[in-house]
């Protein structure tokens, strides 16, 4: 009976549950709008990527899976980054396994220098530690910035 029992419990510590986590940036506006940011380092798949993707989205929570084609995404040098978005398009700018807003918000200072939105006339600058305080964690799956 022990022996099963020490089986039983072996093979639950074995099993883990693991998701990912993607990173987004919101065009809740109605207006176009266009963000920059300078990656630390070259990155394909944790926040603050090098090869960002844009998406349309319905919600926070549906978001197409299919990518806009030739979006309008412009390499300034190896590290920054410019998009424009339109209204109801979001900007997906990386992936992490497990992560969890509560615990892992160093992960999202690591790689970015900075992020600029231009939104009409306004233009707002974020260093990394600024810009941990806009990300919302919308489902487990799914963290964010709104531009609103």
């Amino acid at each position: 009976m022990k022996k099963w029992l020490f089986l039983i419990c072996v093979s639950f510590s074995l099993t883990s549950c693991s998701y990912l986590t993607n990173f987004y940036i919101f065009n809740t506006t109605e207006e176009t709008i266009t963000l920059t940011y300078k990656t630390k380092k070259a990155e394909l798949n944790h926040p603050f990527v090098t090869a960002p993707k844009i998406f349309t989205f319905k919600t926070y929570e549906q978001i197409e899976k299919e990518e806009i084609k030739n979006p309008a995404i412009q390499v300034k040098d190896s590290l920054t980054l410019q998009a424009m978005l339109q209204p109801k398009q979001a900007l997906w700018i990386g992936v992490d396994r497990n992560f969890n807003l509560n615990y892992d918000e160093e992960l999202l200072k690591e790689n970015v220098a900075y992020l600029t939105i231009k939104n009409g006339l306004t233009t707002t600058e974020y260093t990394a530690i600024d810009l941990v305080t806009q990300f919302k964690e919308y489902t487990y799956e799914i963290v964010g910035i709104a531009v609103e």
